[in-house]
């Protein structure tokens, strides 16, 4: 019998979620600041992007700044 109150809760709460007004009222609200989120982390991840070539770009320039050293 303790074996199936966990999942009748989760199937309970699921349930709750699909067909109630609240449920859907919540699943609205969430998915309205899940856009904001997702957009977010899109120009964050943009951001990261252009960092992380700069950095790429510095690592190659000294690179070579050590092999004409090393060459001379």
């Amino acid at each position: 019998m303790k074996r199936w109150i966990l999942p009748a809760l989760a199937l309970g709460g699921v349930g709750w979620l699909l067909l109630s007004e609240r449920g859907r009222e919540v699943r609205e609200k969430f998915s309205d600041q899940t856009e904001d989120w997702q957009d977010n982390l899109i120009r964050f991840s943009g951001h990261l992007q252009r960092k992380l070539e700069a950095v790429q770009s510095g690592l190659e320039q000294f690179q070579q700044a050590m092999r004409q050293g090393i060459g001379s």
